[in-house]
């Protein structure tokens, strides 16, 4: 099984390595965590990874290409998969396919996976 790539955009690296070990806890090893800290530096990951990109978890406020510029670059340059943005609070009129509260994120984190990726792979399936 090839893994899928999830692309986590935030400027604090402290979130980049939480998540990642939030994902090894899950035990989502059909999941790769690649990260950028700013929505330029994220256009140029998505650029490079091309299809590999399953879903996107961006912060909203960055400098550089906050969430919002982020996505709509995103979606500009072809990017159709899910985007979900984090940050304080949810605002109306955003155009991602969900958000995740920031102070929420690691316990929002496996229901917004599953929602958009599946469940993990059941161990010792047949492949």
């Amino acid at each position: 099984m090839t893994p899928r790539t999830v692309l986590l955009v935030d400027d604090d690296l402290d979130v980049h390595l939480l998540v990642k070990s939030h994902f090894r806890r899950l035990k989502r090893t059909d999941l790769v965590v690649e990260t950028a800290p700013d929505g330029r530096a994220a256009l140029a990951r998505l650029e490079a990874l091309g299809d590999a990109v399953s879903l996107v978890l961006s912060d909203v406020n960055m400098p550089r290409l906050d969430g919002h510029g982020f996505l709509r670059a995103a979606r500009a340059a072809g990017y159709a998969g899910p985007f979900v943005l984090i940050g304080a609070l949810s605002t109306s009129g955003h155009q991602a396919d969900d958000w995740i509260e920031k102070d929420r994120l690691l316990e929002s984190l496996p229901a917004v996976v599953e929602r958009f990726l599946g469940p993990p792979p059941v161990s010792g399936a047949p492949g």
